[in-house]
């Protein structure tokens, strides 16, 4: 957007308004981009342009094209890494000896001890600062059981030894934890949602920068770990589907809602949908 920032907004975003051209404007802001009546990845791909382009070509995958774009667009800064690292440290995962420090990049495999990366959603209301009645917030929860079920299904068939758990609910991370003592988090992380936590009516518009730096920080240190695991547990939240995006999908990972011995088995599993259809089903 342009500096100073405009107050111009344009919703093309929204399901009922559809995307368009905007030239000569030199900065706007862009509405929500996903949730309840947004374009969704599947309106996208349904679009004429992108209906021209993909004759062109095979079937995209949709993993590999998140994944792509991810790497090709960002990368996890040294804050970021640093904060990651300390988060496994703090949670309790030891590092093998030989490990050489070497932070997440695309193509390569840190030396560190085998953990699974969990993630567990609670709902939106669960995390501090937003409201505890917020439409929506709960009904994508994931039952713990089903978690700790899938979790131990990997213990069996592989013999990890420990798990990192990430979840917006903390009174969910000390139950899993006395459920299993495996299961590891750090004490100290600041549960933050970039979309809600600082927004009107929601959230906490009022919150000072620092806390919102830390909170982001929080967010994509914990989607660092999870992505740096040696197998992914997903739940059904888009948070744990970035990290499976952006760790590939020749990666060891499952959807916990088809988590049983031949998925966990094969490790490898795919999940070539719209995410926001996967987490709603």
């Amino acid at each position: 957007a342009e500096y100073p920032l405009t107050e111009l907004v344009f919703d093309d975003m929204n399901k009922k308004f559809g995307i368009n051209r905007r030239e000569g404007v030199i900065g706007y802001y862009l509405d929500r981009c996903n949730g309840m009546e947004r374009t969704s990845l599947k309106d996208l791909l349904n679009y004429h342009y992108k209906q021209a382009h993909l004759r062109k070509i095979k079937k995209p995958s949709i993993p590999r094209a998140y994944h792509q774009a991810f790497w090709a667009l960002f990368k996890f800064d040294d804050s970021v890494l640093l904060r990651a690292e300390k988060m496994k440290v703090d949670a309790g995962l030891r590092l093998l000896p030989h490990n050489d420090g070497t932070p997440i990049r695309e193509g390569n495999k840190k030396k560190t001890a085998p953990y699974v990366g969990l993630h567990h959603r609670h709902g939106d209301g669960s995390i501090p600062g937003i409201l505890s009645s917020l439409k929506g917030g709960s009904e994508r929860g994931t039952d713990r059981t089903s978690i700790l079920k899938c979790y131990h299904n990997f213990r069996r068939h592989f013999k990890y030894q420990a798990a990192y758990l990430a979840s917006d609910s903390l009174d969910i991370k000390k139950k899993m934890k006395e459920q299993d003592e495996t299961i590891h988090y750090p004490p100290e992380v600041n549960i933050f949602h970039v979309d809600l936590s600082t927004r009107k009516k929601v959230g906490d518009p009022s919150m000072n920068g620092s806390d919102i730096h830390q909170g982001v920080l929080d967010t994509w240190g914990e989607i660092a770990v999870l992505v740096d695991s040696e197998c992914l547990v997903m739940s059904r939240s888009l948070f744990s589907f970035l990290a499976y995006y952006i760790r590939g999908e020749s990666k060891c990972s499952v959807f916990v809602g088809n988590c049983n011995d031949k998925t966990v088995t094969q490790k490898i599993n795919k999940y070539n949908v719209d995410p926001l259809m996967a987490v709603q089903k």
